[in-house]
């Protein structure tokens, strides 16, 4: 597969074999392209130094150029799936006031699984259930998760509101909730299972 980017050519690699090192190029760049781009642009041929040179700022120049491309890609993805799951369930996950009720990350760690958990998130359908006692504004929450496992830890805001269930249901707030301890959470949904 050949691409024509602007006056370079790039050409990829032949997949690579298991035993091949893991830093091999995913794309080579023509050196005779390069030399008559040289040569059209500075009126003379390029010494194997300044090829090199030209290679090594080609593919710096791309490596940023391809991660910038690929955030981009996955934040406008996150958001058009963040934005029809509001759609699908009528509210956003977390409106801003339920972002100003939650306390700041660590900031209930003196309390430990006495600190309370103020909302409850639920996957329809399923036994996964997440309790948010602590939110640090953006993305990352911490509190009690009920899945496969029943665990305090981190978990994150874009992955709950892009989740999607196997039927097609996607993460709810229970606007019924009443805030509970983690301790006495996790003592419910451990006697439940057993």
């Amino acid at each position: 597969m050949i691409w024509d980017i602007g006056p370079v050519i790039l050409k990829t690699v032949p997949e690579r074999k298991p035993d091949q090192s893991e830093k091999q190029s995913i794309y080579t760049i023509d050196l005779e392209l390069l030399q008559i781009i040289a040569f059209d642009t500075m009126g003379r041929k390029l010494s194997i130094s300044e090829i090199q040179d030209v290679q090594k700022t080609i593919a710096e120049s791309m490596y940023e150029n391809l991660v910038d491309c690929i955030e981009a890609t996955l934040r406008f993805r996150n958001s058009q799936q963040i934005l029809g799951n509001d759609k699908l369930r009528g509210y956003p996950l977390i409106p801003q006031d339920v972002r100003n009720v939650l306390p700041p990350l660590y900031s209930n760690e003196l309390q430990g699984k006495q600190a309370k958990s103020l909302v409850k998130f639920f996957l329809p359908g399923s036994y996964w259930t997440w309790y948010a006692s602590e939110f640090d504004g953006q993305d990352t929450f911490f509190g009690l998760v009920v899945g496969h496992h029943i665990e305090l830890g981190y978990f994150s805001y874009k992955e709950l509101a892009c989740l999607r269930g196997s039927r097609g249901q996607v993460v709810e707030r229970d606007f019924h909730y009443e805030a509970r301890s983690l301790e006495a959470l996790q003592s419910q949904h451990e006697t439940e299972r057993n």
